[in-house]
């Protein structure tokens, strides 16, 4: 304003004063101001603060009005391009469109304090949004403590899909706003980070309660990131500014009473379902633990801590998923689920009560493409019931102590025990797998506890619902248990021909880098590395069906017997990772003796071929293989 003359300042203040009476911002702050006078002070910090009540005016959208006001013409980001959007952001969605969308505009980030602006880090800051069926993901940003994000996303709210179906004709008239005001689904905001060679860390996560926009039709929030353990989970890790809208803007509104009330009674009744259950339980585990002293020692697990600090009973957990057209088996299901990274959690299971170990929620689980075998468990537990098969996960010791499986069980009684984080499954008495003791099972529907005279899984038997083997849970109790927010599978987005070329090409430098510090020249034969690639495939389709990999693997070794020359040695290393890092497959190699023998071969005609084969599965999750073989004559 110092370029301004006193004549331009009093025509723009006057201008200014005229747009706040025409908006009534003059009445609104007296509106909010009468509101605290009704405050206990005492109870409420900074009531008196300007920031106070600027960000009052903020959630009123008062602010934003007086800006488009300003600006004297239509508000651009309240017309946008949809397919660009959904081109850009969306993950997945629905393909029914209902007509009322919420549009979420991600502002930027402040207060991320573990981030210092003068220490630079390959890290990535990346945000996910999951509403009901629907998947939303940011574009990468630099880590930096007040990150700089600006999204756009177009939030379809499903009104038609509402399971509350019971309106009167106010709620006809009202252009839907009185069915959004009862669609109890929050959006759930996941922050991770992510480094060069493609490891994932959880920044923190909040559900957010977007039905606040229904009071003015738009709000500006600022959403506070939590996540850890106890004490921890109460301290921010970070605070999101955003831009609620609703599109089209609707000509009626809800009051704030209206809304408080609607968050009230459901709240009031999640609490009363809690409460009712938690007492269940109480008595439940007491008449357990009094049939044998025995049962005192055994892990029965009833509820777990999530990564936002809250404890959720397990069942919650669990609800069948049907990734429909992206995984099509429950061998699929058990290879995909075992693509994921196994990160151990520290503070691990020690005792039946303990709940400190974290069992993250199916989205973030999903966002970090990595976490503990209970993860591992539930994700393919939710998968075989989507194949409607009796799965259940089993809580239990091996001989490395706490252990958690899946069991599925046939018709005829059958029983399957898969290791979800190896991919593989064992017949009940098989002594491939280490499977101890049993102390309870459960699934989305039933909880079950071993109240037989010995937990040991061999001398185990599985008739569930036999009530002098095994406790259960009552169904209707059970029902009071509200489900974990549902996750909805992307399918595969990557070019897999493209990352397998990047990653040979770089493998190739790497490994004639280090041939050349022992002093030694590399040749490389591309017909050799051609063939490699019917080796790899046998070892994946081996996931999926032994028989059909079997078949391909004779199939590799003529092709070999073919090409290699008389008096010619042959040898290979196969490795099998999850990730694109070739950092990081170099530093696996090295660890194994075969591909040192195969680094430092020596002798006549010396060549080697190298093959890559990416194989693609839901949410990008990947098994890479990657051969190396040598061809030479031993002198």
């Amino acid at each position: 304003m110092n370029n301004l003359t006193p004549e331009q300042v009093k025509d723009l203040r006057r201008i200014i004063d005229q747009q706040l009476r025409q908006k009534d911002v003059y009445g609104q702050i007296r509106e909010i101001l009468g509101e605290f006078l009704n405050y206990d002070i005492n109870k409420v910090e900074d009531i008196h603060s300007e920031d106070y009540v600027l960000q009052s005016l903020k959630e009123r959208g008062v602010i934003e009005d007086i800006i488009k006001s300003l600006h004297s013409h239509t508000n651009k980001s309240s017309i946008l391009n949809k397919e660009v959007l959904s081109s850009n952001n969306l993950l997945f969605s629905s393909k029914n469109k209902s007509n009322k969308l919420l549009h979420f505009k991600l502002i930027g980030g402040k207060a991320f304090m573990e981030f210092d602006d003068e220490v630079k880090t390959d890290e990535k800051m990346i945000c996910f949004l999951s509403f009901k069926n629907q998947r939303f993901v940011s574009h990468p940003v630099s880590c930096t403590c007040s990150p700089i994000f600006e999204e756009d996303f177009l939030i379809d709210l499903e009104v038609d899909c509402c399971s509350n179906n019971q309106f009167t004709d106010n709620d006809v008239n009202d252009e839907g706003v009185g069915q959004l005001l009862q669609m109890n689904s929050p959006v759930d905001i996941v922050v991770i980070t992510v480094d060069s060679d493609g490891r994932t860390r959880y920044i923190g996560g909040h559900r957010l309660e977007w039905r606040r926009v229904l009071k003015k039709g738009v709000i500006l929030m600022t959403v506070e990131l939590g996540g850890g353990q106890g004490i921890e989970s109460k301290v921010a890790k970070g605070i999101l500014e955003i831009r609620l809208e609703l599109l089209p803007r609707p000509s009626a509104f809800v009051t704030q009473n209206e809304i408080a009330q609607q968050l009230s009674i459901e709240r009031n009744r999640d609490l009363q379902a809690e409460r009712e259950f938690y007492m269940y339980c109480k008595q439940w585990f007491d008449e357990f633990s009094q049939i044998r002293d025995a049962h005192k020692r055994r892990i029965v697990k009833l509820y777990a801590e999530t990564e936002d600090g809250s404890s959720v009973p397990v069942v919650s957990f669990l609800q069948p998923l049907r990734a429909d057209r992206l995984i099509n088996s429950p061998s699929e299901a058990s290879r995909f689920v075992s693509l994921f990274a196994y990160e151990h959690n520290e503070s691990n299971m020690t005792g039946a009560n303990n709940s400190k170990d974290i069992w993250w929620t199916p989205h973030a689980f999903i966002c970090k493409k990595k976490g503990d075998i209970e993860n591992h468990a539930l994700l393919l537990c939710s998968l075989l019931l989507g194949f409607n098969l009796d799965a259940y996960v089993c809580v239990g010791t091996d001989d490395k102590g706490a252990k958690i499986w899946v069991m599925t069980r046939s018709k005829d009684n059958e029983i399957i025990f898969w290791n979800s984080i190896a991919g593989q499954r064992y017949a009940h008495h098989s002594d491939k797998h280490k499977f101890l003791t049993i102390g309870c099972m459960f699934n989305h529907e039933n909880f079950y506890a071993n109240i037989q005279k010995t937990d040991s899984v061999s001398d185990c038997v599985f008739d569930l619902e036999n009530e002098m083997l095994w406790k259960s849970m009552s169904k209707m109790k059970l029902s009071l248990v509200k489900k974990l927010d549902s996750i909805t599978l992307c399918p595969p987005t990557i070019d897999v021909v493209s990352i397998e070329k990047t990653i040979e090409s770089g493998l190739k430098k790497g490994i004639c880098d280090l041939r050349k510090d022992l002093g030694l020249s590399t040749s490389w034969d591309d017909e050799l590395g051609y063939v490699l690639s019917i080796a790899l495939q046998s070892y994946e389709i081996s996931h999926l069906s032994s028989m059909a990999s079997n078949s391909m693997l004779n199939d590799f070794n003529e092709v070999i017997k073919n090409m290699i020359p008389p008096k010619h040695t042959f040898r290979a290393f196969p490795i099998q990772v999850n990730h694109t890092s070739v950092k990081r497959i170099i530093n696996t190699c090295q660890r194994n003796k075969n591909f040192k023998t195969i680094l430092e071969c020596v002798g006549d005609r010396v060549r080697f071929g190298i093959r890559v084969k990416v194989f693609a599965y839901p949410e990008d999750v990947l098994a890479v293989w990657v051969m190396i073989c040598s061809v030479y004559v031993n002198i």
